[in-house]
């Protein structure tokens, strides 16, 4: 799955990779042109698959949607964050809100 939305997310945005910063994401997310918005909405949701497992331990009951809009809200309410790659804004907003429990180790 990840690996085609990865595939997805090229496709989308012309075959080409691409980097982005937090104010360039939220440009794009609250663009009135449609391919702009999409190509955002597939950037956030390539970067919430490649790190789900990882480092973003989200429920199977989360949207996408819900993914999309948490990113906005973060860019939205945090002007001053918006200078760092958007792969970190989109990380550390998700993050925070469904972080990975970490096995114990034995004898810890």
């Amino acid at each position: 799955m990840k690996y085609l939305t990865l595939a997805a997310l090229l496709f989308f945005t012309g075959a080409h990779a691409e980097f982005l910063d937090g104010n360039q994401l939220y440009t794009r997310l609250t663009s009135a042109n449609e391919t702009d918005r999409t190509n955002a909405q597939w950037y956030v949701l390539g970067v919430h698959d490649a790190a789900r497992g990882y480092v973003i331990c989200d429920p199977n009951n989360v949207n996408g949607q819900q993914v999309i809009d948490m990113t906005l809200a973060a860019l939205r309410d945090h002007p001053e964050g918006r200078a760092i790659s958007a792969d970190q804004i989109i990380v550390k907003t998700l993050q925070a809100a469904f972080p990975c429990r970490r096995n114990p180790t034995p004898n810890s």
